[in-house]
């Protein structure tokens, strides 16, 4: 995740497989690029000298070991034999590295890996993965017309700064055409938390007031029994899979749904709204004054948690967040499994957050607070582990490292 590139990851058969779940399922809904491999328990009980030897080879053997993985999964296949195992390879790693990104998952039987391998000439010169969609010219002029009409648009992302280059796009098209940002259950920074524009993260105090929306890279933009947006408000949504299809319940409203990389969809409309940007300039002042109007009711919110704290004698996350400020700099990457929150930290650069996935598959970490320093050695890490979070994180063999 930290750097974008693909993932390998081996297990034992059916119990790894169900060691490694809730790792499958976070890199599932965070669109992480994953290829799981599990052996198979032998399908023959003799006259192979890959048959069954032992008892567990009847204790794990399962009727359908990929329908453990298969819903938080792109593609699960088993390897038969005759098969070429570049082939199915080169699919997993395509299949995994096209956005949006996610795990493959490929199982091994015995009895096929004693064979004589297969071998085909395969061109693998190529990059990983599809290109993505071009962005359709005339819904991004709509689209960036749209918004030099508005008083006051409002972008909503989760994950959208993953990608560097969307981090200062956003940062860029924000300040340019006084765009409030928000970034409701975010795993990722994706503004800085000193940008002008920067609305915080709970859409519940300032949506209302947005006359059009862009949803980018956000799964859930705001729980509909909190808050919904002005009722008159233009939706448009955009993300590799705007209407996030492997969620099986998601019924947020969009006039406009745009397939297309979030790079792309953002450089596009950055270039269309420079086109003529001139008239609009006491548009633009009034808009400016209006998001600082709710940058001060975010902040006033904040000020009566503090108010609240200081009357209680418990520690609060805040309080926690306000030390790490003092030691956080550009250089600092924070690894967060605990209830601190990203509006709590002054983090201005990006790739320097790392959250949890939203399915909430506990003990995430640990592992990612390794990786990143792994990726990274340059970097000062800091990771916020809840108690919970430490024990399923496999603490002994993260200690060990």
């Amino acid at each position: 995740r930290a750097k974008a590139t693909l993932a390998v990851v081996m297990v034992h058969t059916t119990v790894g497989t169900a060691n490694a779940l809730c790792g499958i399922m976070n890199a599932f809904r965070d669109h992480i690029p994953l290829l799981l491999i599990a052996g198979r328990t032998p399908h023959t009980e003799s006259g192979s000298a890959a048959s069954r030897r032992a008892m567990i080879h009847w204790g794990q053997d399962t009727f359908d070991q990929g329908g453990l993985v298969r819903e938080y999964t792109k593609w699960d296949y088993e390897l038969r034999s005759g098969q070429d195992v570049a082939v199915l390879l080169q699919r997993a790693v395509d299949i995994a590295l096209t956005a949006p990104y996610g795990p493959a998952y490929l199982t091994l039987p015995r009895e096929v890996l004693a064979e004589t391998a297969v071998s085909l000439v395969l061109n693998l010169d190529r990059p990983y993965g599809a290109i993505g969609r071009d962005v359709d010219p005339g819904i991004v002029r709509d689209i960036a017309e749209s918004i030099r009409l508005a008083e006051c648009p409002m972008l909503l992302t989760s994950f959208l700064g993953r990608d560097p280059e969307c981090f200062e796009l956003l940062s860029v098209l924000a300040e340019e055409f006084s765009i409030g940002v928000v970034q409701p259950f975010a795993r990722d920074l994706n503004l800085s938390a000193v940008h002008p524009m920067n609305l915080g993260i709970q859409p519940q105090l300032v949506l209302h007031s947005a006359d059009l929306v862009l949803v980018v890279d956000c799964e859930v933009p705001w729980v509909p029994d909190r808050c919904t947006p002005n009722p008159d408000a233009m939706l448009i949504h955009c993300s590799d899979d705007p209407f996030f299809q492997h969620y099986p319940l998601r019924g947020f409203s969009a006039d406009i749904a745009v397939a297309a990389p979030s790079g792309r969809f953002l450089a596009a409309l950055l270039q269309q709204l420079r086109v003529d940007q001139s008239p609009q300039s006491k548009l633009l002042q009034q808009r400016t004054l209006r998001i600082q109007q709710l940058r001060q009711v975010v902040e006033n919110d904040l000020a009566v948690t503090r108010q609240s704290i200081e009357a209680s004698n418990r520690t609060h996350p805040l309080e926690l967040a306000e030390c790490l400020n003092q030691h956080i700099d550009e250089n600092t990457i924070v690894v967060n499994e605990l209830a601190v929150t990203l509006d709590s930290l002054i983090l201005t650069a990006a790739g320097s957050y790392v959250a949890g996935s939203h399915a909430g598959g506990l003990g995430f970490g640990l592992g990612a607070a390794l990786g990143i320093k792994r990726a990274f050695p340059e970097k000062t890490l800091i990771a916020l582990i809840g108690n919970g979070s430490y024990l399923f994180g496999n603490p002994v063999c993260a200690h060990f490292v």
